[in-house]
């Protein structure tokens, strides 16, 4: 069993012992959504911050090209898409599960509690705080150090 599923176990575990989730649905659709933000949406954004951190170095365009080129709202589409089709991908992946949610009961203990509040830390500091500021120092290196 790979990661990515092991991680998809414990956090439908963890949504099934939730009392809010009164419909068998809602665990399953929340452990999926989830485990699609933290393995594909925030991949995603580390690499969208690298590319915008290194493309401050590039030539500088002019204003009227840089009038038609709308970074934020293509950003926001391409990563809605990459959101769905993981997410799609994800729910094939795992339907075996949903039928059978037995099989994640042996995720459901303290212990994996703590693991996926770690996973999800390390995942969120690693893509949104360490990879930017990685790539700044690269990027920027030469101009910092005067070399």
């Amino acid at each position: 069993m790979d990661l990515l599923t092991r991680y998809f176990l414990r956090r439908y575990a963890q949504a099934r012992r939730n009392p809010r989730n009164a419909t068998p649905s809602v665990p399953y659709r929340e452990a999926t959504l989830e485990t699609s933000f933290l393995f594909i949406a925030m991949p995603f954004i580390a690499l969208y911050s690298v590319a915008l951190i290194t493309s401050l170095r590039w030539p500088l365009i002019s204003r009227a090209a840089y009038d038609q080129f709308a970074v934020r709202p293509l950003a926001v589409i391409i990563f809605l898409a990459v959101l769905v089709v993981g997410h799609v991908l994800l729910i094939r992946r795992f339907n075996k599960y949903r039928l059978n949610p037995a099989i994640c009961a042996e995720f459901d203990s303290e212990r994996d509690r703590e693991i996926i509040f770690w996973q999800k830390t390390v995942g969120f500091v690693v893509a949104a705080i360490v990879v930017p500021l990685v790539t700044l120092v690269i990027t920027f290196w030469p101009a910092i150090s005067g070399v």
